[in-house]
């Protein structure tokens, strides 16, 4: 049997705020294997965005581990968590996160700078194409819709085929119509890479598409439904 890609341990995140001491998370575990689709959910506030963030390396635990590719997170350089990243991981945010200055084709250019990608343009260029952008690929971000943006995000993301997705409210900024395009477009790329994705969403219809949902509360995970 292989091993989890995340294995999360006894997980905690503790914040000095003045004379108090605020517990953001406490004593999560839980682990996630290759190809699965899981989501995190909880009300504003409860912690599972800043969950993301140690799973992806941004963030270091107070106490706990978060072993990517049995590598403890915590445990390694700032530089070597980015490489991992480069090499492994991709990331869908709410506000798309684009590059302004740069074309479509250059932000998704963007994901692939620091790995050994052979044919970097025509592979960004085929992605693009992918996600129903062939006659966008050109054009700044100011002059795309919120969903082709979001799309934009989607291909730079999925581009390097990486080992993990980690999306954080994908489709807050877009209406229902486009939000469901864009949604059936990440699980499609998904199942064709056999990647591994981990959603955070406080939209139910959005989570109930995934194989497994966390619910954080308070900062500690109160339920997990398969």
């Amino acid at each position: 049997m292989s091993s989890p890609i995340l294995e999360v341990k006894n997980l905690s995140q503790i914040i000095q705020d003045g004379d108090s001491t605020l517990s953001i998370l406490e004593n999560i575990t839980f682990s996630i294997d290759q190809g699965e689709a899981v989501a995190i959910v909880g009300a504003s506030g409860s912690g599972k965005s800043t969950l993301l963030g140690m799973l992806a390396g941004l963030d270091t635990p107070t106490s706990g581990e978060v072993n990517f590719l049995g590598q403890n997170l915590a445990a390694m350089s700032e530089d070597s968590r980015a490489r991992l990243r480069a090499q492994h991981v991709g990331f869908v945010f709410q506000s798309f996160q684009l590059l302004d200055h740069l074309t479509a084709l250059e932000n998704v250019m963007l994901a692939t700078e620091l790995t050994t990608m052979s044919n970097r343009e025509e592979a960004c260029i085929n992605m693009l194409q992918r996600v129903g952008l062939a006659n966008r690929i050109h054009h700044t971000p100011k002059t795309l819709s919120g969903g082709e943006q979001q799309r934009v995000a989607l291909a730079r993301a999925f581009v390097r085929r990486p080992t993990v997705v980690f999306a954080d409210e994908p489709t807050g900024s877009l209406d229902f119509a486009t939000g469901q395009r864009v949604i059936d477009l990440m699980f499609s790329l998904q199942r064709e890479q056999g990647t591994t994705l981990v959603l955070v969403t406080h939209d139910d219809k959005l989570a109930a598409r995934c194989g497994r949902q966390l619910t954080i509360a308070s900062g500690a995970l109160v339920q997990e439904v398969v």
